[in-house]
């Protein structure tokens, strides 16, 4: 999975999670020989690894856990 917000790093990304191929239309739709641009994988996760990834994925509490590390770092690293 990735999450971005840049259209440029979303398009470069895409052929690498279709083997390298450019998706036009849908691989099994498609009637005529898909380009390969570049070096791609299938890292595609099962349906349920999927749910159950997104039913972890508590974007907030990564945030706040964050913040409090940030916090005692900063006081356990503080010159006095």
């Amino acid at each position: 999975m990735f999450l971005t917000d840049s259209k440029g790093v979303s398009e470069r990304l895409k052929p690498i999670r279709s083997y390298g191929r450019l998706e036009m239309e849908p691989y099994f739709a498609a009637i005529k020989s898909l380009d390969y641009i570049t070096l791609g994988y299938n890292w595609r996760m099962s349906s349920i690894t999927a749910a159950l990834g997104f039913s972890q994925m508590k974007l907030e509490n990564v945030i706040e856990m964050r913040r409090r590390n940030v916090e005692y770092l900063e006081r356990r690293l503080a010159y006095k």
